[in-house]
């Protein structure tokens, strides 16, 4: 989807088997239909390969905590993500 001719503002938005919106990337946005809840769960973990060359040598301990940068900056949201 893009509106005029600038680069920002394009978006790219991906559509499920029903046709909702549910994920937009754009500048700035990184918008998921549950964005709430998916980026508390440890899914994207698996991917994470960055260590892998330093094994046994250097090791990261668990995070068991969610972060503590990306909330809103409304007062009636504190415990909400941005979705940035």
């Amino acid at each position: 989807m893009q509106n005029g001719n600038s680069a920002d503002s394009c978006k790219l938005q991906f559509r499920g088997a029903d046709q909702r919106v549910v994920l937009t990337i754009g500048k700035k946005e990184f918008a998921h239909v549950d964005h709430q809840k998916i980026f508390r769960e440890p899914w994207l973990q698996r991917f994470d390969k960055e260590l892998e060359a330093l094994r046994p040598h250097l090791y990261e301990f668990p995070v068991k905590f969610p972060p503590s940068y990306p909330f809103e900056e409304d007062v009636h949201l504190p415990t909400h993500y941005m979705k940035t």
